[in-house]
């Protein structure tokens, strides 16, 4: 887990390079690593571009 993802709770936020914020609303393990997942417009989504994520913020 990298030191972004380590960083995370349920509850937070995350901007992406693109300037979109999007809420954590849990993880999801997926072989080694384990993902954040965010509301989107359909549910919950597994976010994986993890390299995409400039700052978090803390609930």
């Amino acid at each position: 887990m990298s030191e972004v993802e380590s960083s995370m709770s349920i509850g937070d936020s995350f901007t992406l390079k693109n300037g979109s914020t999007h809420e954590v609303t849990g993880f999801v393990k997926k072989g080694e690593r384990i993902y954040p997942t965010i509301k989107t417009d359909h549910g919950n989504s597994n976010f994986t571009f993890i390299k995409e994520i400039v700052s978090v913020h803390k609930a």
